[in-house]
């Protein structure tokens, strides 16, 4: 991509926000593939959270009906509000699990999510649906489980997804979702952005340059899972995996500046998931816990 036809950087904020409780968490399982729903705990939970306003970090009410006449991932005849209002209604991304579908439905409840398969949680392999009690428990699992926690969490669950296979597909299911939000801004001509296919390479140091304009782009959201969180920020902002935890409904905001970059700037890690598209620098600031 050159200097010419390279697209203007943009900027915009992005909320990660962690799954209601689920019976699975409450009784502090290992819950990866198991496809639970919220418990009702989980969802009064959330709707208190909603009521005093744990989610309304944009400028509008873009968890009720503010943003209804604004286009959400729409492929044609887009209102021509969305290119004159600010911010449109949040373009929302989920994992296909249901404590993160029923999530975004308490959250956003007017805004339709799109799923987004590599959101889904890591597989925990043997350890799925047990907690630490019962794996210490029992006999066949007891000392694959204690080498797991003397790894640190960095061993692969046996049976199951390595962190760093985790990580990865995260990473992939991260960057396709700023693809999808690029595409949404200039299909709504709410920026001069390029409809390519783009990577990420991720600096998260405040690059000094004026953020006043990030209410002009749409938000995005992400509904997904703790482990998820933990993956994009350790993979972009640096630091440990688990400096990121949150609570379920918690989660992070911040504001995210995209821009073209050369394809040398590129991670070699992040080869498996180029597949020949443009790449684009991403940075993330400002970020703080809801």
């Amino acid at each position: 991509m050159t200097a010419s036809n390279a697209a203007k950087p943009i900027q915009i904020k992005l909320l990660l926000v962690r799954h209601g409780a689920t019976s699975g968490n409450a009784e502090k399982r290992y819950i990866g593939k198991t496809d639970e729903p919220l418990s009702e705990a989980g969802r009064e939970t959330l709707r208190d959270f909603v009521a005093a306003g744990r989610y309304s970090v944009f400028s509008d009410d873009v968890t009720g009906t503010a943003g209804k006449n604004a286009c959400l991932g729409k492929s044609s005849s887009c209102s021509a509000d969305c290119a004159t209002k600010r911010p449109c209604v949040p373009l929302v991304f989920v994992s296909p699990m249901k404590r993160c579908v029923e999530t975004a439905q308490i959250l956003f409840p007017d805004v339709k999510p799109v799923v987004n398969e590599n959101f889904r949680e890591t597989d925990f392999g043997l350890f799925e649906g047990k907690n630490y009690d019962e794996l210490m428990a029992d006999d066949r699992l007891r000392s694959e489980y204690q080498k797991w926690i003397d790894s640190g969490g960095k061993d692969a669950f046996p049976g199951g997804e390595s962190r760093e296979a985790f990580i990865e597909r995260t990473m992939q299911g991260f960057m396709s979702m700023m693809d999808l939000v690029l595409e949404n801004c200039a299909e709504c001509n709410c920026a001069d952005v390029s409809g390519e296919c783009h990577d990420v390479v991720a600096e998260c140091e405040n690059p000094g340059f004026d953020v006043k304009n990030d209410e002009a782009m749409p938000p995005a959201v992400a509904v997904i899972h703790g482990g998820s969180i933990m993956a994009i920020l350790s993979a972009l902002c640096g630091g440990s995996f688990y400096d990121y935890q949150v609570e379920n409904g918690g989660g992070y905001v911040c504001t995210a500046r995209i821009e073209p970059a050369d394809s040398e700037s590129v991670p070699k890690e992040w080869e498996s998931a180029r597949k020949g598209c443009a790449s684009m620098n991403i940075q993330l600031f400002g970020l703080r816990r809801l």
